[in-house]
C-alpha cells in the first residue's frame, strides 16, 4: 500500500503540465470569444503547430532570443484555403503571468488572450 502511494505522488508530482510548452494552449481575442463555441479569432497553440481558424502551420526550428525568455523565433510551413507558404513567426507571452500572447506572422502582430487561464493580478494588484 505504501509503495503505491508513493508511486501515485511521485508520478503526480513529475507529471508535466497540461500545457506542457511554454505557448500551448487555446487563445483569443478576448475572454468574451473565449467562451464561444467558435471564433475566428481562436488559435491553439502546440510546441510544433498553429491552428487558426482556416489556416494550419507546422513551427519548427525554435530559436530563443537573446534577453527575451518568454519569447521564441520559429520556421512556419502554412496551409489554408488552398495555398501554401513558408513564414518566420515570432511568439511571445506578454503582461503578468504571460496571460496575453503576442504572434507576429508576415509583418502583422496579432495579440491573443489565453482561454484557459484566469486572468492574473500582477503585483499593483492591476489585471495585466
Amino acid at each position: 500500500m505504501r509503495k503505491i502511494f508513493w508511486t501515485t505522488v511521485t508520478l503526480g508530482f513529475f507529471a508535466a503540465p497540461a500545457w506542457a510548452g511554454p505557448f500551448d494552449g487555446v487563445w483569443d481575442g478576448s475572454g468574451a470569444q473565449c467562451q464561444r463555441a467558435m471564433s475566428d479569432g481562436r488559435v491553439t497553440v502546440s510546441e510544433t503547430a498553429l491552428a487558426f481558424w482556416e489556416t494550419h502551420c507546422t513551427l519548427s526550428n525554435p530559436t530563443a532570443i537573446r534577453d527575451m525568455p518568454d519569447a521564441m523565433l520559429y520556421d512556419a510551413a502554412c496551409s489554408g484555403e488552398g495555398e501554401t507558404w513558408a513564414s518566420r513567426v515570432l511568439l511571445a507571452r506578454l503582461s503578468f503571468g504571460g496571460d496575453r500572447l503576442l504572434i507576429l506572422m508576415g509583418g502583422v502582430e496579432t495579440i491573443r488572450q489565453r482561454c484557459d487561464a484566469p486572468p492574473v493580478s500582477g503585483p499593483d494588484g492591476l489585471k495585466g
